[in-house]
């Protein structure tokens, strides 16, 4: 079964606003989880949010486990460390000292 947007309007107002907040943090806690599982289930999560989207062609699975990788921190964080100089890095860290 697919929703429109006009049908999740009209559920959304028969509802108390609690539980639209309520279904909306379960569906953020099992939608980040859900492609972390087993390789059905993911593709099942990939199915519908493909289908959501309307994106024809799925990505390889490769590309997502990039994508889904939390490194950006970290990758930030040595290459400011590799190719930054000093004199940079203590002006900025000034910067946000001060905005504090």
């Amino acid at each position: 079964m697919s929703f429109t947007i006009s049908m999740i309007i009209e559920i959304s107002y028969k509802q108390p606003i609690i539980n639209i907040i309520v279904n909306y943090i379960h569906w953020s806690f099992v939608s980040d989880v859900l492609k972390y599982l087993d390789n059905a289930t993911r593709q099942l999560y990939s199915d519908t949010v493909n289908a959501g989207l309307g994106i024809k062609q799925e990505t390889k699975r490769w590309e997502d486990c990039l994508g889904n990788m939390p490194l950006s921190d970290g990758l930030s964080y040595e290459f400011v460390r590799a190719y930054f100089p000093n004199m940079t890095k203590e002006t900025v860290s000034n910067y946000f000292y001060n905005i504090k």
